[in-house]
């Protein structure tokens, strides 16, 4: 009688284990879903997220690209303004020049193709308080390079040197050059007299660009 008592015991108390293994079972099973589903859930944003960084990768590069393009296209746009700068500097005249509170103006250029001489005419006007101006040399340099020297030059009647000249009379200058090469010289790059300057004591060159030469 008492040993069968035990074993109803014992059954009893083997099938409560056994039911309560079985309920721990399930909480685990749902545990463990919920966790693979919290995986899933964090690979799918680490997914999302590459995926981010390769597009915005892809779009870096894209956007570098497109940098090297514009440089490039900024240092071709340089080199077409620098050279349209040169060919503006060519073609641009340039028959004024104040120095000293001097005012130079060329008024003409001719040359003699049978004697290979240009004469450079212009006058000088003296906008400051009056006072001494003296030409020391003159040369010009053709569109080829070469440097002439003046071989004779003066102010009107008064030769290299005008002691006192007035404010706003003009005076005229003229200014010969001889052996210059008449072969394809329509222009001259460079026309440049010399004067004497009282107030630092130094020659000054005055600059004329571009000037046109009429050829008799």
């Amino acid at each position: 009688m008492l040993l069968k008592f035990n074993l109803i015991i014992l059954i009893i108390s083997v099938v409560g284990t056994t039911s309560l293994t079985a309920q721990n079972f399930e909480e685990e099973k749902i545990k463990n879903k919920k966790l693979e589903e919290q995986l899933e859930k964090k690979n799918q944003e680490i997914y999302s997220l590459e995926r981010t960084v390769e597009s915005q990768g892809l779009e870096i590069e894209k956007q570098i690209g497109e940098i090297e393009n514009l440089n490039l296209e900024i240092r071709e746009l340089e080199k077409q303004v620098k050279y349209i700068r040169e060919v503006l500097d060519l073609y641009n005249v340039s028959n004024t020049f104040i120095e000293e509170e001097f005012e130079f103006k060329i008024t003409s250029v001719i040359g003699n193709r049978n004697s290979g001489k240009i004469l450079i005419k212009g006058l000088v006007t003296n906008k400051g308080q009056a006072h001494k101006l003296q030409l020391k040399a003159a040369e010009l340099i053709d569109l080829k390079g070469n440097v002439y020297k003046s071989s004779n030059f003066s102010f009107s009647e008064y030769g290299m040197m005008i002691p006192n000249l007035p404010k706003d009379i003009p005076v005229n200058f003229s200014i010969h050059f001889s052996g210059v090469d008449e072969d394809g010289l329509s222009t001259i790059k460079l026309f440049s007299p010399v004067i004497f300057s009282r107030q630092y004591s130094r020659s000054i060159p005055i600059l004329f660009k571009n000037l046109d030469i009429q050829w008799d």
